[in-house]
């Protein structure tokens, strides 16, 4: 944390004033400075994220509480909402045992 530093950049705060969510990093290396900007984040309407983000955003954070097999299944079945006969079945594969 020492190596960190956090600051302001008025032209960013004045993008989010205008209704932006500006955000910058910059890493310094041995190799040199990387900067990245970005005035709407992931996720954002103006940059929706695809389905591969949504399902790889949910495995990252479900896996290590329902396991890889549930967690691929809950990703599956929402894929195929529409094909579900049997909303119940579904609802209860959500609320099911943990790993």
């Amino acid at each position: 944390m020492a190596k960190m530093r956090l600051e302001a950049k008025p032209e960013l705060t004045a993008l989010f004033k205008q209704g932006l969510r500006p955000a910058a990093v910059e890493v310094k290396t041995p190799r040199g400075a990387f900067y990245r900007e970005v005035l709407h984040p992931l996720g954002d309407p103006r940059n929706p994220m695809t389905w591969d983000d949504v399902t790889k955003k949910f495995i990252t954070q479900a896996e290590p509480v329902l396991g890889t097999k549930r967690a691929r299944d809950v990703v599956d079945r929402t894929f195929s909402i529409e094909e579900e006969v049997n909303m119940r079945s579904f609802a209860e594969m959500l609320g099911g045992e943990r790993k």
